[in-house]
């Protein structure tokens, strides 16, 4: 029998389209074909979420009357500050910790590795690794980064690689480029659009259609401007089928981010038949294979150079595209699924025989 499962879900209440919600959805989804899954959160979560089959919702002060089930496991997310507010962190430390397995999620170590002086967020990677019967992440460099920043001791950490739901849409390439993700600090927006200027001093003029929620103010003003040289589109955050479209007419996905735990747009792209050109650094490499067009980080004049490739008609994008979407079939939901529940049922029947 599969253990049941208490899982932390605040994101699913914040309603934001992000990686980490689509990741959460889309596992809870397949936890839920085998696992009876009870979510709590200190926010509640969208009645939707309830009519799957095998889902319950726990309020905090229902949780902590209950007793827990047998050989249950608490599936913890943790990736910074964003997956879980303070209240349900510091409950489900108190709740669990000692009282059933917890299996840790951690999604990336982005804080330590660009030495964000955010403390708070250092102390719960932290605490989820303390606390933690067994660990998972979503790539080699994910894991290698925790090993990295982080005492693990004798906890096992298992790699298991995320899948896409997304529904590719015929291919029907326009004029533009499009970029889709978080406008933070570590995304590389700002050197795509530097590499729009660079080209556009070289009488290329390249637009390029971002995708995602509004930026701060500073990178805001140097969207403003590249969207007023006819440079740059800002698109607010559109659901998965919007995505799917926007990849069906977009020339290629340029994606310059510096640091990801996964890449969730990269696999996206491959699977929708749409040329992708990243970085190479983070856990991109094992995303995208030889797959993709790879520009070296912080360069705006390579990745110029990348975007002209594709612009020129210089690389076999059919082929590309055929192996990129191949290659991408590799990274499945259900085998995603299949490899948590056996970690799950692992942790809820050994802790505490």
């Amino acid at each position: 029998m599969n253990s049941p499962i208490y899982l932390a879900a605040d994101v699913l209440s914040q309603g934001f389209f992000s990686g980490i919600y689509k990741t959460t959805i889309a596992l809870l989804l397949e936890l839920a074909k085998r696992h009876q899954v009870i979510l709590y959160s200190a926010q509640g979560v969208p009645p939707h979420f309830l009519q799957i089959p095998n889902v319950s919702y726990a309020t905090l002060p229902e949780l902590n009357k209950a007793p827990l089930l047998p050989n249950s496991v608490c599936l913890l997310p943790c990736n910074g500050l964003f997956s879980l507010n303070e209240t349900t962190r510091y409950f489900s430390l108190y709740r669990f910790y000692g009282k059933c397995a917890i299996v840790s999620i951690i999604y990336d170590t982005i804080y330590d590795v660009f030495q964000v002086p955010t403390v708070d967020s250092h102390y719960w990677v932290q605490e989820s690794v303390r606390v933690a019967n067994a660990i998972i992440t979503p790539s080699l460099c994910s894991t290698q980064d925790l090993n990295k920043y982080y005492q693990v001791g004798d906890v096992e950490v298992h790699t298991v690689y995320l899948g896409t739901t997304i529904q590719p849409q015929p291919r029907n390439p326009g004029n533009a480029f499009v970029y889709i993700g978080g406008f933070n600090y570590r995304k590389g927006v700002d050197i795509l659009i530097k590499s729009l200027i660079h080209l556009l001093h070289q009488n290329r003029n390249v637009m390029v259609k971002l995708v995602g929620h509004t930026p701060d103010a500073n990178l805001m003003n140097l969207i403003n401007l590249a969207q007023a040289t006819g440079l740059a589109e800002f698109i607010e955050i559109v659901d998965e089928k919007g995505l799917a479209e926007l990849y069906s007419v977009s020339k290629a996905l340029v994606y310059p981010s510096l640091y990801e735990g996964f890449g969730l747009p990269v696999l996206e792209a491959m699977r929708c038949k749409c040329p992708v050109i990243a970085c190479n650094t983070s856990s991109i490499p094992e995303v995208g294979g030889s797959h993709i067009l790879y520009a070296k980080p912080k360069d705006e004049v390579d990745l110029a150079n990348k975007i002209l490739a594709i612009e020129n008609g210089k690389i076999d994008v059919e082929q590309l595209t055929q192996d990129a979407y191949k290659h991408s079939l590799q990274f499945d939901w259900t085998k995603t699924g299949l490899e948590y529940t056996r970690i799950l049922n692992k942790a809820g029947e050994s802790t505490f025989t």
